[in-house]
């Protein structure tokens, strides 16, 4: 066994099986490797795949995820993503969403998770 701790998804995607990506030091998603790469579901993975860089389009700047990571000292009630989330909403806001399975092996944690290719 390894563990590979890195924010770099490409050598992960290259190396691992089974992924758990992590936001403020909770898992927000966990899973194979290729469902996580491939289908993420939580919004804060979606930023992270979207933010490699494509050698095979031409772009002036990478995406990159908005606002800032908060204060470990001082975390946001709710889902500790939801202030730099687009898909967040009032419940994200006052209530912590669960770590649960949304498909065989494939857990998030998040209220609304995201379903589909990541582009």
């Amino acid at each position: 066994s390894l563990m590979l701790i890195t924010h770099d998804l490409a050598v992960v995607s290259e190396v691992a099986d089974r992924i758990n990506v992590m936001y403020c030091g909770k898992i927000v998603e966990s899973g194979a490797a290729r469902d996580v790469i491939d289908r993420s579901a939580h919004p804060y993975t979606h930023g992270l795949i979207s933010s490699i860089p494509d050698l095979s389009t031409e772009k002036e700047r990478l995406d990159t995820i908005p606002g800032i990571v908060p204060n470990m000292f001082d975390l946001p009630s709710g889902c500790y993503f939801s202030p730099r989330c687009s898909c967040a909403q009032e419940r994200c806001r006052r209530e912590a969403p669960q770590l649960r399975e949304i498909a065989p092996g494939h857990c998030a944690a998040c209220h609304f998770p995201l379903r589909g290719e990541v582009k």
